[in-house]
């Protein structure tokens, strides 16, 4: 009886302290523990902050502030037309793995660390100085990048039915970044990335938002906190779409809510992206 007892207790209390979307149990959920889980993983990365010097720039306030930010010619045309040539011809060292969503169809070819490190143009686009400070000062921690994606997204007819990256959405609980750099320009028919500026910090909406999800875990499409129409208005979200040229660095915080815009069909979005994302609840 005492062993059953601690054995259906301790996976769920281990999961409160883990990078999960959210605890897979009723009565820790109701009890709050996603709100817990929030307000944890956010003094932790304060407490990163204040416990050692990490890069404070205008990209890194505007990034903490808002929630993304954008940086245009972010390549000398020399340096983009290399990584463009190699997202093009070297697909064949990557893992193809593509993906149907609805609507939308991703041609994805995946590098590990130890391919694309291989690639000149590409290497020397990830080890950029200004793209690893901004995110370490925005992680306020030493990241390492690993798996990259070199994707292509294609629009099919909306009557195939919408994708799921179409709504806005929350990837997680704790802060954590996804990278951008763009091949092509993208324009409002293209899908462009949609922010809703400043959802990446606490508020007391945002926490009761959390928790409302939270203790419906089990109704969640792969248990990302998607907001609904009822939800907008509560929430103030009014988007940002991110149109930008080619040749453009995005990064954006994830907890922020987020979407791929629509687009119309026969439209494509080429890209290099990959995402940061570590223990939530570690000082260092």
């Amino acid at each position: 009886m005492r062993s059953s007892f601690r054995d259906y207790w301790s996976l769920p209390l281990k999961d409160v302290f883990s990078n999960k979307k959210v605890v897979e149990n009723n009565l820790l959920n109701y009890a709050g523990s996603q709100v817990l889980r929030v307000l944890l993983s956010s003094a932790c990365h304060a407490f990163r902050g204040m416990s050692q010097s990490w890069p404070k720039t205008n990209l890194t306030t505007m990034l903490r502030k808002n929630g993304f930010i954008v940086i245009p010619n972010f390549l000398s045309q020399k340096g983009f037309d290399q990584v463009k040539d190699e997202f093009f011809n070297t697909t064949d060292i990557g893992f193809y793995a593509p993906i149907k969503d609805g609507d939308t169809r991703v041609e994805r070819y995946t590098f590990s660390s130890d391919k694309w490190k291989t690639l000149p143009a590409v290497n020397k686009l990830l080890s950029d100085n200004l793209l690893v400070r901004t995110l370490e000062g925005a992680e306020l921690k030493n990241i390492k990048i690993g798996d990259v994606w070199f994707d292509t997204i294609y629009y099919d007819a909306p009557q195939k039915g919408t994708s799921s990256q179409s709504q806005l959405h929350s990837d997680t609980f704790f802060n954590t970044h996804k990278v951008w750099f763009f091949i092509e320009p993208v324009k409002l028919e293209d899908g462009p990335l949609c922010f809703v500026p400043g959802t990446n910090r606490l508020s007391l909406k945002r926490l009761m938002f959390d928790y409302k999800k939270s203790i419906h875990f089990e109704e969640l499409m792969d248990y990302s906190f998607r907001v609904e129409p009822k939800d907008r208005s509560f929430l103030g979200c009014m988007e940002k779409a991110l149109i930008c040229p080619e040749n453009t660095l995005v990064i954006a915080n994830t907890r922020g809510f987020h979407r791929r815009g629509y687009a119309k069909a026969g439209h494509t979005r080429k890209q290099i992206h990959f995402c940061i994302r570590t223990n939530p609840f570690s000082f260092s």
